[in-house]
């Protein structure tokens, strides 16, 4: 147990500029989009068509549910195709940088 903790706690602190930064944060915004949406958020983003709900602590909550929803739409494919070209330029110049040198 103590090893997955610590392999996740690694990947936590991956720079934020390589594949597996980019996978992580794709990864930490799917997740939390997931506990909003299993919270009940979802019925505090009622704001959005005029009706507001009785206390401004509920339009927090509809914020940071829209928030999370766009970011996990919006974000997390980018982060998750921007990994992917990453990784293969990385690993096609890899070779041709040992090559010059």
């Amino acid at each position: 147990m103590a090893k997955i903790f610590e392999r996740l706690r690694t990947l936590r602190k991956a720079p934020m500029f390589s594949p597996t930064g980019f996978l992580v944060r794709a990864a930490m915004l799917i997740l939390l989009f997931t506990l909003c949406h299993f919270a009940g958020l979802r019925e505090y983003t009622s704001f959005l068509s005029g009706t507001l709900p009785a206390a401004k602590v509920k339009i927090f909550f509809g914020c940071a549910y829209l928030v999370f929803y766009l970011g996990a739409v919006g974000l997390a494919p980018v982060f998750v195709l921007a990994s992917g070209i990453f990784w293969v330029l990385q690993k096609k110049l890899a070779p041709a940088k040992q090559a010059d040198s």
